[in-house]
């Protein structure tokens, strides 16, 4: 039989960051600031920026020096999640679920008004052959973003999830993979063997 000490702050609360990254064609990043409370709740404020598809773009279009990629609608969320943790049994608090839900503020940016540039010049064209626009649409959207997360040391751990953003101009799903770092889960003091 093991007999397990804790310090008291590390019990009750855990306070970490994350970065994630969306994976398939989603690319992108997301930094994030949560909190565990007494490893039964967890509170969660993050902001995303990723491309969502590409935009419509006239059919010659092109990038010439210094251009990097063709224009993507491209989305910015500002979100507050709450969730309930499930720890995995017999991990001692190093394998849990935590379900999150909440909403997100979105800013949709979509390229518009392509305009031909005239690269008939000494220098030409920088960038694109086009200039162009953004509008920006902005609306409120429910999330829903369950995750694996694995605290494989009190201070650092991984994080997988799948992510669904539920608004009026588009749905966006799909996955992240992220590290954490910070109080994760209590730390061990002492093990007494009776």
């Amino acid at each position: 039989m093991s007999f397990y000490s804790y310090a008291q702050y590390s019990k009750n609360h855990a306070l970490y960051l994350g970065v994630e990254g969306k994976l398939e064609e989603q690319r992108g990043k997301s930094p994030s600031l949560n909190y565990i409370y007494k490893n039964k709740y967890s509170f969660q404020l993050r902001k995303s920026r990723f491309p969502v598809e590409p935009a419509l773009i006239p059919s010659d279009f092109q990038q010439v020096r210094g251009g990097f990629s063709n224009p993507e609608i491209s989305l910015q969320t500002h979100e507050f999640l709450i969730g309930k943790i499930i720890n995995i049994k017999n991990t001692e608090g190093r394998i849990r679920l935590n379900l999150k839900a909440g909403f997100s503020l979105n800013q949709f940016s979509t390229p518009t008004n392509f305009v031909k540039k005239d690269c008939s010049g000494l220098f030409g064209c920088w960038g694109a052959n086009y200039s162009y626009e953004r509008k920006k649409t902005e609306n409120i959207g429910f999330l829903v973003n369950p995750s694996l997360e694995i605290p494989f040391l009190q201070w650092l751990g991984v994080s997988f999830s799948p992510h669904v953003n539920i608004n009026k101009y588009k749905l966006v799903y799909g996955w992240q993979i992220g590290i954490i770092l910070g109080v994760l889960r209590p730390r061990l003091i002492k093990k007494v063997e009776l």
